[in-house]
């Protein structure tokens, strides 16, 4: 068999593994706090633009449906009432169509 005497290890190089044992703990604490206080900040910044990009959809919303309504108002055009097929009074043709131009947003 191996009779062969076994190197010692150095004490420093047993004091350097349990330092870099230490450090790798330390440092596992150290990027799990650094990642506890930039993900707040992250999310707020990733569901800000959400919200900031849905208020402008609302908003572009709004307006077509605004375009359309006016569009209508300024030609004079009335519509007609598919079941009787008589006009629909004007000032809620208006209505009615400014109504359907907000389609894609929640109303209640």
């Amino acid at each position: 068999m191996n009779d062969a005497p076994q190197p010692q290890r150095s004490r420093f190089r047993l004091a350097l593994q349990r330092l870099w044992k230490r450090d790798k703990e330390r440092s596992r604490g150290q990027s799990l706090v650094e990642f506890a206080l930039v993900v707040p900040v992250l999310l707020m910044m990733i569901f800000g633009i959400i919200d900031m990009a849905r208020v402008v959809q609302a908003q572009v919303t709004v307006n077509n449906a605004a375009r359309q309504a006016v569009r209508l108002a300024v030609t004079g055009h009335r519509d007609r009432d598919p079941n009787t097929n008589q006009y629909i009074p004007r000032n809620y043709s208006i209505f009615q169509r400014a109504y359907q131009g907000l389609g894609g947003l929640p109303l209640r």
